[in-house]
């Protein structure tokens, strides 16, 4: 931290004099003391407005030996330096002072006769060019107006500009582009604003008519069931479904006038509805109804009947087919028994040779006329099993009794590929 500067009026008036420029302090050198009391007499002096200027007299240079040097002592705390604004106004004040005792002095000077500019002076071009008495009075009222204006703080002398702090001077014309943009916003944000508040309203009205919805559907599901009273489940697919329509011929479910707009009241006649909805069925209409029950009745009938016909005939076509196959095995003599093995299975099987059976009631007759008849059906009412049948009876008679054999049942020797049995023993007592 640097400390202040014990002698900061000393420091100020070097500084001063370094601020001026060469020419003027060599101009203030040649100033006598008559001059230096002529500038203390406008010390005091009252400008229009009321404004009292204090013009401080200009301090004389002094060479850098006769600068005093302040003694090293140490900072008082009372004693702060200025800050750098003010430091900038006084410097502004004071160099307005001096221009405006200098163009008095000139003034003054006027009267008594000039020395001629020297060729150098003139060839640089660092004097002023001379001023009539309009343009002297007219400076002098902007130096005064400069002066005045420094005092009252009305110019801003900062570093740092009021732009980038969003203030803009008294003068100083607005940007066209942000003006645009900000009527833009506001355009914007009312858009935004309507925007909302429609889909607020929206929003509003679509929840009033789905809570609507919801009513009504429940009020028509009660009234259908109190039409409709629910059947059993066993009668549920055996009566005929009926449509009881209500005393009023559906006028309630047309909507209330007062749910209804101007504009859809103008385009749509409800008393029209009303009365075209309000007529009596007609007796036709109920006999098509009953005429459309009646054919889907006959169809399920039928198509029952022939399911029905379909499965009866396959099952007697499978039944017969086994009845082929028992006649035409038994048709057949078998080999008599071998008297080498007591154990053959065909000892236990019943010999049909000897049966006997009524003339007229054979059973191969009745094969014969099954199979005549089975001849002169059409091949599209022939089963699968039929015709199994017939191509197991055609295999047989081609085979002639060879064909037999291969089903006949042979005693094989003992231990040979034959499953073993219980040889039957001793009759019991009780048996006897």
């Amino acid at each position: 931290m640097v400390p202040p500067d014990p002698n900061p009026t000393a420091k100020r008036k070097a500084n001063d004099s370094n601020l001026l420029p060469p020419t003027t302090s060599k101009r203030m050198k040649k100033e006598s003391r008559s001059d230096a009391s002529k500038r203390k007499r406008h010390v005091g002096e009252e400008q229009p407005g009321g404004l009292i200027i204090v013009r401080a007299p200009a301090p004389r240079p002094l060479s850098p030996e006769n600068v005093p040097r302040p003694s090293p002592r140490l900072p008082s705390p009372n004693s702060q330096p200025l800050p750098r604004t003010p430091q900038i106004h006084s410097l502004l004040a004071w160099s307005a002072e001096q221009a405006m005792s200098r163009m008095a002095e000139a003034t003054s000077s006027s009267a008594k006769p000039l020395k001629p500019p020297s060729k150098s002076s003139t060839s640089r071009g660092t004097g002023p060019p001379p001023l009539d008495d309009r343009k002297k009075l007219i400076l002098k009222n902007v130096q005064e107006d400069f002066i005045r204006m420094l005092a009252e703080q009305k110019i801003d002398i900062s570093a740092s500009s009021r732009a980038s702090k969003g203030e803009t001077s008294e003068g100083e014309a607005p940007n066209e582009q942000n003006v645009k943009n900000r009527a833009r916003e506001v355009t914007f944000q009312q858009h935004i604003n309507r925007a909302q508040a429609e889909s607020d309203a929206w929003s509003r009205v679509d929840q009033f008519y789905h809570q609507y919805e919801v009513i009504s559907n429940a009020d028509l599901e009660k009234r259908r069931q109190a039409l409709n009273p629910p059947s059993s489940a066993k009668a549920k697919g055996k009566q005929r479904e009926t449509l009881q329509e209500p005393l009023d011929d559906w006028s309630w479910l047309l909507p209330r006038e007062g749910d209804l707009s101007d504009e859809f009241k103008e385009q749509v006649d409800l008393e029209l509805i009303k009365q075209i909805m309000s007529d009596p069925p007609e007796p036709l209409n109920r006999e098509m109804e009953d005429l459309q029950f009646k054919i889907d009745s006959l169809f399920s009938y039928v198509n029952s009947a022939v399911h029905t016909t379909d499965m009866t005939e396959a099952e007697l076509d499978h039944r017969f087919s086994l009845l082929s196959l028992a006649l035409s095995a038994r048709s057949h003599s078998l080999p008599p028994p071998s008297s080498s093995s007591s154990t053959s299975l065909s000892s236990h099987l019943p010999l049909t040779r000897g049966a006997s059976h009524p003339p007229g009631e054979s059973p191969r007759d009745i094969l014969r006329a099954l199979s005549r008849i089975d001849k002169e059906r059409p091949p599209g009412k022939i089963g699968d099993a039929a015709r199994r049948a017939v191509r197991e009876v055609q295999r047989v008679q081609e085979g002639g009794s060879g064909g037999v054999g291969e089903r006949r049942l042979t005693g094989l020797a003992i231990g040979v590929g034959a499953t073993p049995r219980k040889v039957p023993g001793t009759p019991r007592r009780r048996d006897r």
